[in-house]
């Protein structure tokens, strides 16, 4: 079987897809600690080892896999959406705050 050749930014959408109920970040972390680079792991073998990576996230806290998300520098969603709060702008009283658009 060939290798996944993605580059490095698709693996969150790919992980998406694969495992939607769960952080990307925290189910790239947990394949890292088994595989450390993901780029020699074939299709049929990465979507077993996502597998295994749910497992292991669904068993443990979720600050755990934050953490371990971080130490590999990704962002887990809690962390993004800390800072999407901060970034978006508040209103002054009596007034409507401004659509903010999906990029």
């Amino acid at each position: 079987m060939e290798p996944v050749a993605l580059p490095k930014q698709d693996f969150s959408r790919l992980l998406g897809r694969l495992a939607p109920e769960e952080d990307p970040a925290h189910v790239e972390a947990w394949l890292r600690v088994a595989h450390g680079e993901l780029e020699h792991i074939d299709a049929l073998h990465f979507v077993r080892e996502v597998k295994l990576a749910v497992e292991s996230i669904r068993a443990r806290d979720a600050a755990e896999s934050d953490e371990l998300a971080r130490s590999f520098g990704l962002q887990p969603r809690a962390d993004a959406n800390a800072r999407d709060a901060r970034e978006r702008p508040v209103a002054p009283r009596g007034h409507a705050a401004a659509p903010v658009l999906a990029s």
